[in-house]
């Protein structure tokens, strides 16, 4: 979750991973994720080949419209 996540509720006693455009790549990397969600719109293309780099799965998705956000579902879910 980033530093602004606060919804549903439960995510607010999860670890942030900071702020959604600048995301700590040491935090990530100190929870070892399973995946990793970046956004095609919003996460830095240097962040996503640093988490690709160290070893981590990212899948990278639309978030700019509700469009996007309709394609990206199937994508996180195979993922």
């Amino acid at each position: 979750i980033t530093e602004y996540t606060d919804y549903p509720r439960a995510l607010r006693s999860k670890p942030s991973v900071g702020p959604y455009a600048k995301p700590n790549l040491e935090r990530i990397a100190s929870l070892n994720p399973d995946l990793v969600l970046a956004s095609r719109d919003g996460t830095p293309k240097e962040v996503v080949a640093r988490l690709r780099k160290l070893g981590f799965p990212v899948v990278t998705v639309a978030t700019e419209s509700l469009a996007g956000l309709r394609e990206s579902f199937p994508i996180v879910g195979m993922a």
